[in-house]
């Protein structure tokens, strides 16, 4: 349920802009409660209908329409009119209906939502909250001393028992809501922005074409992997592919780029997890491989060759294409020279022919 509801309000939050979290917070929890509220009215004037109790019936609509001027103002960002109205609606609503149907409805409960809603939601100053405050206060001391004492104007008869139990369990359950949701928000605002910093770091760091990492990312990772104080062997590769110019001016520079990414895949598919393959340059891709000795990289990547120059690297243009590789120990100490080492390999390839792998 709380992941469903995230999922829900993640694509909401990155359509929005907002000041910040408060205003995000407020934005939210307003307009929620201003539409749980209006279905609550609404869901009482259905009731107060059916019961054959008109004056209640028409004070449910009331309610319903000030709810719906409250969301209105949420989401033009007036959160203290949308707060104070939400708050003195409430109040006024619950004092009205105990005067006019009596006590044991219950409704008394609805001045502690008040009070806990003042606590809990930050929609305005304290000088503002604090005569609400002190208004629910009143009104709860009238209410106790009038219990007793006064005879309301109507009866609900056999609908007294219904209506008391509706607002016992809503009021537990409206409190149980202010007093969590606030903190689910929180932490889902929280959680959200943290997707969005590491989406924006995965999006600085990655290829927008290939969806391999860039080579901005290559240097953040040579720089960790300097700092490596264990044995693990580390080998790098480069790999470039044969007459790629011939294809962008033949084929079209949009064919070249489906080159790149069918590459792209078939490296991640011959590739372990743990290896790193990053867009180099144009045509030209860098792998790192971790904890492999040289005969073994050379035995991966000859494989990669051998099945790219047997096939067709993109079978629904019927386009061959073939790969030059030039691959060595990946020296830690000395990073520069091992990749300028693997480019000096990658080149002897194509002055021998290309199509090979150079260890």
């Amino acid at each position: 349920m709380i992941k469903k509801f995230q999922d829900f309000l993640y694509p909401f939050l990155s359509g929005h802009s907002f000041e910040n979290d408060d205003d995000l917070f407020l934005y939210i929890i307003l307009s929620g409660t201003a539409v749980f509220t209006a279905l609550v009215h609404a869901i009482m004037l259905v009731l107060f209908a059916a019961a054959n109790i008109p004056v209640v019936a028409y004070i449910n609509i009331v309610s319903v329409i000030i709810y719906i001027i409250s969301f209105v103002l949420a989401q033009h960002r007036k959160y203290t009119s949308a707060g104070l109205l939400i708050s003195l609606e409430i109040l006024c609503y619950a004092a009205t209906v105990i005067m006019l149907t009596g006590f044991y409805t219950r409704l008394i409960f609805y001045f502690f939502l008040v009070l806990v809603m003042q606590m809990t939601i930050p929609y305005a100053k304290y000088y503002i909250k604090g005569p609400v405050v002190g208004l629910s206060l009143i009104l709860l001391l009238v209410q106790v001393y009038l219990e007793g004492r006064y005879v309301p104007p109507i009866d609900l008869g056999n609908f007294k028992s219904t209506f008391s139990y509706f607002n016992i369990g809503l009021t537990f359950f409206a409190m149980i809501l202010e007093l969590s949701i606030g903190n689910f928000i929180k932490t889902t605002i929280a959680n959200y922005h943290e997707l969005r910093v590491a989406a924006l770091e995965n999006q600085a760091n990655t290829d927008p074409l290939t969806g391999l990492f860039n080579r901005r990312y290559a240097d953040l990772m040579f720089d960790k992997i300097k700092k490596d104080t264990s044995d693990t062997p580390w080998c790098v590769a480069i790999l470039d592919i044969d007459d790629f110019k011939k294809v962008n001016d033949t084929r079209g520079h949009s064919v070249g780029d489906e080159v790149l990414v069918e590459l792209a895949a078939v490296l991640r598919q011959a590739l372990r997890k743990t290896d790193m393959i990053f867009r180099w340059g144009g045509e030209e891709f860098l792998v790192l491989l971790e904890n492999i000795e040289v005969d073994t990289v050379f035995r991966i990547l000859e494989k990669i060759r051998t099945s790219l120059a047997a096939s067709e690297t993109l079978e629904k243009i019927s386009l061959h294409v073939t790969v030059t590789i030039g691959a060595g120990i990946f020296d830690r100490s000395d990073v520069e020279h091992s990749i300028e080492n693997c480019d000096k390999k990658l080149y002897i390839g194509k002055n021998n022919g290309k199509n090979q792998v150079v260890i």
